[in-house]
């Protein structure tokens, strides 16, 4: 047992059960049990790696102009053109509860609305958040135009409704184009830092003359 392993065998007597079985607990989402119990400053688990490189403007931070390349993109690309008006329409603004089916979307339960709650999206709240810098990560973007096809399949369970196949036009559009937008991305930020760094400089004080004496 335990015992056999660790030399100070009264050390062990000290292990409550609950103790001993958090030792042999799996835990998936962390890269570290050890450093995560010792509150290691320099990695507190992947979760955490992932939080601190967010926080401090890591690869995937979404820069004031990256968002509004984001936004421009967006907004003249996906679901364009006047044969997608229809469509685009259909996504642009909430969903609401319609018991009458007279608004654009037909008949809304408000069970169906409660039990999407969680997935509310749509195009022109994304546009929005991009306007007043919401996002402070590329994937989140991405995350929400996902969540406009999850709220319409979950709100509409014909496949063909107008607007359930409006919401999975607008994801796969997007889709398509992500990859290529982000690297765009990537270089609005990059862009932007070498910006900042050279008005720091720029505006840094010079030293005294006379070498400060």
């Amino acid at each position: 047992g335990l015992q056999n392993v660790i030399e100070d065998k009264a050390q062990v007597n000290h292990f409550a059960t609950d103790d001993l079985k958090k030792l042999f607990l799996f835990r998936p989402k962390t890269a570290s049990d050890l450093h995560d119990e010792l509150q290691c400053t320099a990695c507190r688990g992947r979760a955490a790696a992932r939080k601190h490189t967010a926080s401090g403007g890591g690869k995937n931070a979404l820069s004031a102009a990256a968002a509004a390349l984001c936004r421009e993109r967006l907004d003249a690309r996906i679901l364009a053109g006047e044969e997608n008006a229809a469509a685009r329409a259909l996504v642009a603004k909430p969903i609401a509860v319609d018991a009458s089916g007279d608004g654009p979307h037909g008949v809304v339960e408000k069970k169906a609305w409660t039990d999407a709650k969680a997935y509310h999206m749509d195009l022109g709240t994304v546009l929005r958040k991009l306007d007043d810098g919401d996002y402070k990560l590329i994937p989140d973007v991405l995350k929400d135009i996902r969540r406009i096809g999850k709220c319409s399949a979950k709100l509409f369970a014909d496949a063909a409704h107008p607007t359930r196949a409006a919401a999975a036009a607008l994801v796969a559009e997007v889709e398509t184009l992500w990859g290529d937008l982000v690297g765009e991305l990537y270089a609005a930020n990059d862009a932007a830092a070498s910006e900042a760094e050279a008005a720091s400089a720029i505006c840094a004080p010079c030293p005294p003359a006379g070498g400060g004496e």
